[in-house]
């Protein structure tokens, strides 16, 4: 059935449900993106941490370890 003839009848309900269902998929797409990047950074600094200072290498690992354990808190 064409969008237009649903339409006229009045039955466009199911394709708000869709609609709506969409906008909050692409939330969470969106949210995830966000959360993928921040990791991707938060890797890059290590590695560019650990490369530099291999005398550091413990500390750095600890803090980031008590930054995972306080994130899930």
């Amino acid at each position: 059935m064409v969008w237009s003839e649903k339409y006229e009848r009045r039955d466009l309900s199911v394709d708000i449900e869709i609609l709506k269902r969409a906008s909050e998929y692409y939330g969470k797409i969106a949210a995830l993106e966000c959360k993928v990047g921040q990791l991707a950074i938060e890797l890059d600094l290590l590695k560019s941490e650990i490369q530099h200072s291999p005398a550091q290498n413990h500390r750095l690992l600890s803090q980031s370890h008590r930054m995972k354990l306080h994130k899930r808190m």
